[in-house]
């Protein structure tokens, strides 16, 4: 789905949520979101802010190429 709406042009929010244990060790969901952005490379022009953390997660917004750009 994220890859359709980057498609459209659209802005897409990635977020992971930490239950549990999860939360002492958010190395693990950070890799996770740069690994989803780099399998959708040639789609994205950039992160818009960064690596936002929460207590119990993480997200990151990421921002689609423009039709015109290659």
């Amino acid at each position: 789905m994220a890859r359709r709406f980057l498609e459209e042009g659209s802005r897409v929010r990635l977020s992971v949520r930490y239950r549990g244990r999860e939360a002492a060790h958010p190395e693990v969901g950070e890799k996770l979101l740069q690994r989803f952005v780099e399998l959708c490379g040639p789609l994205v022009h950039g992160i818009g802010g960064g690596l936002f953390r929460e207590p119990r997660g993480a997200y990151v917004v990421v921002i689609p190429k423009k039709s015109g750009q290659a």
